[in-house]
């Protein structure tokens, strides 16, 4: 009998798994974004590539495709409007060890209109054994280039605890159509190049940056000494840097400093550079705001988000989360720290910004991108895919109240079912989506 229902249980949770991960493909959930200029921008999810050039009012598919069984868009790289690169991973259900080193760059010169595609010829090769126990290429990459021939991607690698940030950075002098592989990458993570030699690299494990001028073939950490002001810390996230011109440039840490208890707190620090980034020296500080699940910098403004999701009250069970308090903070170089709390229509939380100035930006929340032109005093949904405005599901345009929201078509089995919908285990209050998105960009374990 108790095998009986050891049985009937892991089926329940196998098909409530199942209906998650349909939902979530259903749902188009943006991966990463850009806006580019006030009007055009591209977002894309795990296998769609969307173009706008109204503000997101309206969208393109621009979608690459390739001549395999499955393709995956890994990252996207815009230079301008016009020109950029899709880099994705594909398979063919044949060879494991053809499947993991597939991967294909196709570029465009007219927004996406059309595409040219290459194969890579990825030179590492892992062995069967390897490749079987889960170490091999994850999926992941990052995609830059400075113009129109010299790029850089990484293809992170999926490996054990003892060497966790992993990755073959490769580079292309020829616009994407040959690579060679660079020298000693010091981390798999997010980085950008500002000149075809200089470039940089953040995060990792122990959330570092490191440059190079050459390159790619050496690497160099950089020193950002902590100020006093911030005190005990328990973690610290750190951005790219920018730079304005040749010269000038600024670069965020955001030092986690709430409360082992909480509230959960978050105080951010821009240094500055004057030589290029040889030096860097502490410019402006915001101490003990909210924690900043996301940030941006657009020249020489800095912009951050935190998002709360809101609670309502629901009978005979756990609360339901109604929407998402979304509070924007904007620091110009000469100003004073301004701020803007709206409540969304979102059950998500803010994981990217992407600003052009001080005021018109985008924030992907997980289930929606926003769009605000007034510094985030209001935002309207702009997400791709979305029934459009007086079709039946559509949302109101300007987000600014609690709606109950509905995703998909699909419903889970009622009370009258054969499935018991009953409580059957403890509550336990889980970590943020945020919490865990920062967290699977660093864990050891993934």
């Amino acid at each position: 009998m108790q095998t009986r229902q050891l049985s009937l249980f892991l089926s329940l949770l196998l098909t409530l798994c199942l209906f998650h991960d349909t939902q979530a493909q259903q749902a188009g959930q943006i991966e990463s974004m850009k806006l580019l200029t006030a009007d055009t921008g591209w977002a894309a999810t795990r296998n769609k590539l969307f173009r706008t050039a109204d503000g997101g009012a309206s969208w393109k598919d621009i979608t690459p495709k390739l001549n395999h069984k499955h393709q995956i868009l890994s990252s996207v790289f815009f230079l301008d409007v016009s020109t950029g690169w899709a880099l994705l991973s594909c398979s063919d259900d044949r060879d494991i060890a053809a499947d993991n080193r597939c991967f294909a760059l196709a570029s465009t010169a007219d927004a996406g209109e059309t595409w040219s595609v290459a194969q890579e010829k990825i030179a590492h090769a892992f062995s069967r054994e390897q490749l079987e126990d889960g170490y091999g290429f994850s999926g992941r990459s990052w995609l830059d280039f400075v113009d129109s021939q010299h790029g850089w991607e990484i293809l992170d690698i999926a490996t054990n605890s003892a060497n966790p940030s992993a990755g073959e950075m490769l580079r292309t002098v020829d616009g994407g159509k040959t690579w060679t592989p660079t020298k000693d990458t010091p981390t798999s993570d997010h980085f950008i190049f500002v000149t075809p030699t200089d470039g940089w690299i953040a995060g990792g494990k122990d959330q570092e940056v490191f440059v190079t001028h050459d390159s790619g073939d050496s690497w160099q950490k950089v020193s950002l000494p902590k100020p006093s002001i911030v005190g005990p810390d328990t973690g610290i996230g750190i951005d790219l840097p920018v730079f304005v011109n040749e010269h000038r440039g600024l670069l965020l840490a955001r030092y986690a400093v709430g409360p082992l208890m909480g509230p959960d707190l978050s105080t951010l620090v821009l240094s500055a550079t004057g030589d290029g980034g040889r030096t860097w020296k502490e410019e402006r500080i915001l101490s003990k705001l909210p924690e900043i699940y996301s940030s941006d910098l657009a020249g020489s403004i800095l912009i951050a988000a935190h998002s709360e999701q809101v609670k309502a009250p629901r009978n005979g069970g756990e609360p339901r989360i109604a929407a998402t308090k979304l509070s924007l903070y904007t620091l110009g170089p000469n100003q004073n720290r301004t701020s803007n709390t709206v409540e969304v229509s979102s059950q998500g939380a803010a994981i990217q910004l992407s600003f052009v100035d001080g005021d018109q930006g985008w924030a992907n929340l997980t289930d929606r991108l926003l769009a605000t032109r007034d510094a985030g005093k209001t935002w309207v949904d702009v997400t791709p895919g979305k029934p459009a405005p007086g079709s039946a599901g559509a949302l109101q345009p300007h987000i600014g109240t609690s709606l109950s929201l509905t995703v998909g078509a699909s419903k889970i089995p009622d009370a009258s079912s054969t499935i018991s919908t009953h409580l059957g285990f403890d509550g336990y209050n889980v970590p943020t989506i945020p919490q865990m998105t920062a967290w699977m960009a660093s864990s050891p374990f993934l």
